[in-house]
């Protein structure tokens, strides 16, 4: 976005900005928002946080229900300003605010706290959020190695995971796919590397199973997408028109749960009956939703056990299938800037941490080209010592 502001900004005279910013002009909250992304792009940090202001002044005065995420993502706005001056507590108190607006059933200002996903009004935004101020509590541990900033680090990251897993099983836009393909891994590498620094601190033993969950729980949701993906295609067995009608059962769903959320919100006369109407409707559909997914299970069990049989499995699960001391299985999380590798063991559990500088994804590269090469006679030799040093690097 800064991009576009920045190139946007090399086409506007100082004259055209001054006259943008008269207060006697744009005077709705896009407009200040926009200039206030402007002068963020520009790092005229004072300029872009009086513009922000102003938006959120302004937008104050009509804020509904309905637009309660585009509210909240003008407190981000601030909350990113904040932290890129480097006042942290201030950003921090901003998001906190922000899921606040998104969770108006969650009226806590503590920012150790975060709202349950289930009565978020955007989840994807609230995911935004709590990536952020797991990053900030990071970056404060850094600074001042207290145990708090960890645990606050953790409990953001840890929110973060639990929304993301509620909308995988859900019905979500390709767009809603794309932000969570992206955001995955640094939520789970962060909650990772968060709980793994607070067992350095405590050592506490149960906070490797805990890291090790969370890695489990990262490769379930990728292996939900497959899966997903595999049902869209016609690819396990599974009917288009039951595809289709579970899809439509949680859109339908969603629909009335925004309904009921915006009927909470008024004042008018007629307002329980309203509600009492809406909650029906979506007893009645999850009650739809049910039947469906028992049909599921009695006729599809291998579409069933992997969509919604989420159980992971434990360290303790895993060292039932270890015979003696000797036998270990290893598990790996491949993050964006580091590799952590789980070791379990009949008695214990050890972690081990490398740099992801991408020779060690390059080599793997090299040796799954080297498994599957075609036999070449002219190739042989070369293509065997290709995989002995490759595999002996791994």
């Amino acid at each position: 976005m800064l991009t576009l502001t920045n190139c946007f900004l090399s086409s506007l005279s100082k004259e055209t900005i001054i006259k943008f910013s008269d207060d006697t002009a744009f005077r709705k909250p896009r407009s200040y928002e926009l200039l206030g992304e402007i002068y963020r792009g520009q790092k005229k940090y004072q300029k872009a946080e009086a513009n922000y202001q102003k938006a959120l002044t302004l937008a104050d005065k009509t804020i509904t229900v309905s637009n309660l995420p585009d509210y909240a993502r003008k407190l981000v706005s601030l909350a990113k300003i904040n932290e890129e001056t480097g006042t942290l507590d201030k950003a921090i108190e901003f998001y906190q605010k922000a899921l606040n607006v998104l969770a108006p059933e969650f009226e806590n200002l503590n920012p150790n706290e975060n709202p349950s996903s289930d009565i978020l009004f955007s989840k994807l935004d609230a995911l935004d959020i709590l990536e952020s101020k797991g990053s900030i509590f990071w970056k404060k541990y850094q600074t001042t190695p207290e145990e708090a900033f960890l645990k606050s680090s953790y409990n953001s990251y840890k929110s973060g995971t639990v929304i993301m897993k509620d909308i995988r099983q859900g019905v979500v836009t390709q767009e809603a796919k794309n932000i969570l393909s992206e955001k995955m891994m640094s939520i789970y590498e962060g909650a990772i590397r968060s709980v793994l620094a607070l067992y350095e601190m405590t050592h506490d033993e149960t906070l490797l199973h805990e890291a090790f969950l969370l890695a489990e729980s990262n490769k379930s949701l990728l292996l939900l997408k497959s899966i997903n993906e595999q049902a869209a295609f016609g690819m396990i067995g599974l009917p288009d028109c039951l595809i289709q009608r579970e899809k439509q059962l949680r859109l339908e769903i969603a629909f009335y749960q925004k309904q009921l959320m915006e009927a909470s919100q008024k004042n008018d006369a007629d307002k329980v009956s309203i509600i009492q109407k809406w909650k029906g409707e979506i007893f009645k559909l999850k009650g739809e939703l049910t039947q469906l997914t028992d049909f599921f299970e009695d006729q599809y069990p291998r579409f069933y056990n992997q969509k919604y049989r989420t159980e992971i499995a434990t360290v303790a699960a895993c060292q039932q299938y270890l015979n003696d001391q000797h036998q270990g299985m290893v598990e790996y999380f491949v993050g964006e800037e580091n590799i952590y590798g789980f070791v379990i063991w009949k008695d214990g559990v050890d972690v081990f941490q490398v740099e992801n500088d991408g020779e060690i994804m390059s080599m793997i590269e090299k040796l799954r080209t080297a498994i599957r090469q075609v036999p070449d006679d002219n190739k042989i030799l070369e293509n065997y010592q290709s995989f002995v040093s490759t595999a002996f690097f791994l």
